[in-house]
């Protein structure tokens, strides 16, 4: 998992700007991450590649794993719950770049890259749990 997020990261560190975009302060309030967005100051560029990258690294994960058969509980190791964390994180995004993309045009893979980061986030979740030999933690239904 560590591995493949450093990949990642380093293969994105290059599509920042070289100078971070402007926050909003007390005297520009105004100024939202939209603003920066549709001005051109923060660009990144996703493509079919990047996607197919991002699933074949969660398929090699998968493939370890027996298959999802219950809700599992976010829970476990510092790194099992930063991971879970993480996931809602980017879930939030992905539901708000949908929202943004009603607005403005976003790039599909952009799109399609956040919605399988989020899986790859879960699946390396489940991953770390079972490389270190844990237990998934079940949802049980209780009886009303």
């Amino acid at each position: 998992v560590a591995a493949a997020l450093r990949t990642l990261q380093e293969r994105d560190s290059g599509r920042r700007p070289r100078h971070p975009p402007p926050l909003p302060t007390p005297s520009t309030p105004h100024l939202v991450a939209e603003d920066v967005v549709r001005h051109g100051t923060l660009v990144l560029t996703l493509v079919a590649e990047d996607v197919a990258r991002l699933e074949n690294e969660l398929d090699q994960m998968n493939e370890a794993l027996k298959p999802l058969q219950e809700f599992i509980l976010p829970h476990g190791s510092a790194l099992v719950s930063s991971l879970h964390i993480a996931r809602t994180v980017c879930r939030r995004a992905e539901r708000r770049a949908v929202t943004l993309s009603g607005e403005e045009d976003v790039q599909e893979h952009v799109l399609i890259y956040l919605n399988r980061l989020s899986d790859f986030l879960f699946v390396g979740a489940r991953w770390a749990t079972h490389i270190r030999g844990e237990a998934e933690a079940y949802w049980r239904r209780t009886s009303p």
